[in-house]
């Protein structure tokens, strides 16, 4: 299915109640990826990247370029961005990536800026990837974490139904669409 449905920006409200656009990132955005990847703590670089992750401005410019800059038919990033500021900034974004030799199956990862964890915002862009993820006909997705990563796992569980192995520290979660 090679039609790219859906990614007209959606604003939506956290629980803690600051309001924020959801949108497919822009090759333009890598400035807000790389300075949201570069506002994570070393605990949140760590559990996103599944190793310690030594931060410097050329990795985070690196990241967010891969992020930004991909085939939209292939590769999505969602961004959550503060609504109403002067500045567009960038508190979270989701990723989703179609495996070429198998178009049906997709892999699923987040990030979410630590000072604004647990305010629903994965979730949100958890469940609007999956949306899309269906629209493109993906019917798996996949989650490779840290297993100490219970944020995560919670998340997949609450997006459908999930199947989770661990294996010497490492979880992997298989997620039926």
């Amino acid at each position: 299915m090679n039609k790219l449905i859906g990614f007209e920006p959606r604003p939506f409200m956290t629980a803690t109640g600051v309001r924020l656009l959801m949108r497919r990132a822009r090759p333009d955005d890598v400035v807000i990826l790389a300075d949201l990847i570069y506002q994570l703590s070393a605990r949140s670089r760590y559990l996103r990247f599944l190793r310690p992750l030594p931060l410097t401005i050329e990795r985070a410019w690196s990241e967010a370029r891969r992020m930004a800059r991909q085939p939209p038919e292939r590769h999505i990033t969602l961004v959550a961005t503060l609504e109403g500021g002067v500045f567009e900034e960038a508190v979270a974004a989701a990723e989703l990536a179609r495996d070429p030799a198998r178009p049906e199956v997709g892999e699923f990862a987040l990030l979410v800026r630590d000072d604004y964890q647990a305010a629903g915002i994965g979730s949100a862009l958890g469940e609007r990837l999956v949306e899309l993820a269906r629209g493109m006909g993906v019917t798996q997705l996949h989650s490779d974490m840290l297993t100490e990563n219970r944020a995560m796992r919670g998340l997949l569980r609450r997006l459908g139904e999930a199947r989770i192995t661990h294996a010497d520290g490492y979880s992997h979660a298989v997620l039926s669409l």
